[in-house]
């Protein structure tokens, strides 16, 4: 309801009514809607887990040096810096699907 509310405000009403509204789950009625909802929600997921990473301190606090940082295979090398950068690509594909989601939902 905020959404329509909002979208209204700013010129948007076409869009608003098309949105169909709210069911009493909370989600939008228009299919096509909601699918850009959930995108966002994904999205939304990985954003919050890339830049609130669980181990800060593993990441770049104090435990930088702590042999559980590092590979076992190669001690010069830090696994977790590494392995949040592929969070990246995932944030990417995830946007892409939300304008990709986007672009249909206004196309119908």
């Amino acid at each position: 309801m905020v959404a329509s509310a909002f979208a209204a405000q700013l010129g948007f009403a076409g869009i608003a009514k098309k949105s169909g509204g709210l069911d009493d789950a909370g989600k939008w009625k228009n299919p096509a809607f909601e699918q850009v909802r959930q995108e966002v929600i994904a999205k939304n997921r990985l954003w919050f887990d890339y830049s609130r990473p669980q181990n800060w301190a593993f990441l770049g606090g104090d435990r930088i040096t702590q042999p559980s940082s590092h590979d076992h295979r190669n001690p010069k090398v830090r696994w977790f810096p590494g392995e949040m950068e592929k969070f990246l690509p995932l944030i990417t594909a995830a946007e892409a699907r939300i304008e990709t989601a986007a672009n249909n939902a206004m196309a119908k």
